[in-house]
C-alpha cells in the first residue's frame, strides 16, 4: 500500500543574511576579509548586462536606473516594470554563463542577499530561487527552496538563507545555472528596483546532504530531507493558497517505515475558483522526473502518503 502510494505520489514532479554591508572599509586587509565573504553575482552595472537575462515573453520591461535614491552601490540599478494581466507571472532570470556571473561553484553558499527599493505605496510579493545541473549538463535542472519575499515601500534588504544539508542533497552545489525571480502582476503596473545581488560564502563544513535510497525507492518519507523533494506548484495558483509539507511521524498515519507526507492545505472562503485552487506537486528527481496535480476546493485538506 505504501509503495504504491509513494511511487504515484513521487512519479509527480516539481514544477516547481548575512549582510556584508559596503560601506567604508577601515584598512585593505578588512576590505579583502569582506571581499572574501560575498562575491557581487550582479550589480545591475550596463545595458549589456541587464540584455544578458532572460525574460519571460510576457515580462513588460528593464532598463538601467541612474536616479541615486534607488542605487545603494556604485552609479546605476534595475528599473524592472511589472505588468500584465491581473494574476500573471512574468519571469526574470540571471544565469551564470555570463561574463558578469563568476563562479558558479555554490558548494559553500550559505546565504543570497538583494537590495530592492519599493518606490510605491503597497507592499509587494515575488519569489526568488536558484538552480543547478548536475556537473553542468542541462538536460536537467534542480531547484533550490523558493523563497517568498514581501517587500515594503522604501529600501529593503532581501535575505535567502541556504541550508547547505538540504542544497547538497537536492542540488550538485558545484554547478549552479541561474537565478529566478518571479512577479504577480496587479491590475496596475508597478516598479521595482534591485542592486547587488551577493552570493555569501561560509567555511563551516555541512553535514552530510548525500540521500540514500532504498531499493526501487522514488521516496519513502521517511527522511526528513524527502519533505525538501516535494514542493508547491504555483501555476494557476496564488500562494495564499498553496500547500505546506511536513513529514508525519504519528504511527498512526504511517503504513510503513517511520514516517508520511503531510500535506495541507490553508482555507479557502467561499468559491476560490480557477486561479485559488491549491494544486500540488511532488518531485522525486534523482530517481524519476514524473508529476500530478491535486486540485481541491473545500475549506480544509490534509493529506498523507
Amino acid at each position: 500500500m505504501k509503495k504504491f502510494t509513494v511511487l504515484l505520489l513521487a512519479a509527480i514532479c516539481s514544477l516547481s543574511v548575512f549582510w556584508a554591508g559596503c560601506g567604508d572599509k577601515k584598512n585593505d586587509e578588512a576590505d579583502a576579509q569582506a571581499a572574501a565573504t560575498y562575491e557581487l553575482k550582479s550589480g545591475f552595472a550596463s545595458i549589456k548586462e541587464l540584455q544578458s537575462f532572460e525574460y519571460s515573453r510576457n515580462f513588460y520591461k528593464a532598463s538601467l536606473n541612474t536616479d541615486k535614491e534607488y542605487v545603494t552601490e556604485g552609479e546605476t540599478s534595475a528599473r524592472l516594470y511589472i505588468k500584465g494581466k491581473e494574476f500573471d507571472v512574468v519571469e526574470m532570470k540571471i544565469w551564470s554563463d555570463t561574463p558578469y556571473f563568476g563562479s558558479k561553484d555554490f558548494s559553500k553558499v550559505n546565504m543570497v542577499t538583494l537590495d530592492v527599493f519599493n518606490p510605491g505605496t503597497e507592499p509587494r510579493a515575488f519569489t526568488m530561487s536558484f538552480s543547478t545541473s548536475s556537473e553542468g549538463l542541462k538536460q536537467a535542472y534542480q531547484k533550490y527552496t523558493e523563497k517568498e519575499v514581501t517587500v515594503q515601500p522604501g529600501y529593503n534588504l532581501v535575505t535567502y538563507s541556504v541550508d547547505r544539508t538540504v542544497a547538497l542533497a537536492i542540488c550538485d552545489m558545484k554547478y549552479a545555472e541561474y537565478f529566478s525571480f518571479s512577479f504577480l502582476c496587479d491590475a496596475k503596473e508597478y516598479s521595482l528596483y534591485f542592486d547587488n545581488l551577493r552570493v555569501h560564502y561560509t567555511e563551516e563544513q555541512a553535514s552530510t546532504g548525500e540521500k540514500t535510497f532504498e531499493d526501487d525507492e522514488i521516496l519513502l518519507f521517511n527522511d526528513y530531507l524527502d519533505r525538501f523533494f516535494v514542493k508547491a506548484a504555483t501555476y494557476m495558483c496564488t500562494s495564499s493558497v498553496l500547500p505546506s509539507f511536513n513529514i508525519e511521524r504519528d504511527p498512526r498515519l504511517i503504513t510503513e517505515g517511520t514516517g508520511s507526507l503531510r500535506v495541507e492545505a490553508p482555507q479557502s472562503e467561499g468559491d476560490p475558483g480557477w486561479d485559488e485552487t491549491p494544486c500540488l506537486e511532488i518531485t522525486g528527481e534523482p530517481r524519476a522526473l514524473r508529476f500530478f496535480h491535486l486540485f481541491q476546493n473545500s475549506a480544509q485538506m490534509d493529506a498523507r502518503v
